[in-house]
């Protein structure tokens, strides 16, 4: 889950969790696909967030992305790093043309951080879609061997261009480090990439 993640990258005893009581209007649960925090890693202050795959793959919707923005404002404002932990499915389709709006405002947090503070990502599963355009933002990429990083998924591109391709072959670890570049690490399983 997005709390043991949490829990496996903050120094013991130092994880907080930050708008903890935020629900989306749709939903019954607190527990809506994302969760944020701050504590130490090492000693030192980072802020962090995790999607949580279990609650609609891990989807972004309007109020997620709001989070997300106020904690790279938080981060960039304090001097801290931000670590991202990710497995989502991109945008929350349900939230319409708002989460274009709120993707854009996180991809902008993100590029004013650029150069100013350290920004990580860890891909732990799929990330698809506009969760993988800031991924694509950050300073250094962790993959996990099973992971894969694309902007869309085997079946859209299956309907868009009439390829049968993978998952893997879209965006898996061996893709991004043969072809694209785009990732810095590969480790073996999420406890490796979250203790990177």
């Amino acid at each position: 889950s997005a709390r043991e993640r949490l829990a496996l990258l903050f120094d013991n005893g130092t994880y907080k969790e930050i708008f903890k009581f935020v629900k989306n209007l749709n939903s019954p649960s607190f527990k809506d696909g994302l969760v944020c925090a701050s504590g130490m890693v090492n000693g030192k202050p980072i802020m962090a967030y995790a999607s949580e795959f279990s609650v609609q793959g891990g989807s972004i919707g309007r109020l997620q992305s709001d989070q997300i923005s106020e904690i790279y404002r938080y981060a960039r404002l304090a001097g801290i790093p931000i670590v991202s932990l990710i497995e989502s499915g991109g945008a929350k389709i349900s939230d319409s043309f708002h989460i274009m709006e709120g993707y854009a405002r996180v991809m902008k947090e993100a590029t004013f951080c650029s150069g100013v503070i350290p920004q990580i990502t860890c891909v732990l599963g799929h990330c698809i879609g506009a969760a993988a355009f800031v991924a694509n933002l950050t300073d250094f990429i962790i993959m996990t061997e099973d992971s894969t990083l694309c902007l869309s998924g085997a079946v859209v591109n299956k309907i868009a261009t009439g390829e049968d391709v993978s998952e893997k072959d879209l965006g898996g670890v061996e893709i991004h480090n043969k072809y694209s570049g785009g990732i810095h690490f590969t480790e073996k399983d999420e406890k490796s990439a979250i203790n990177k």
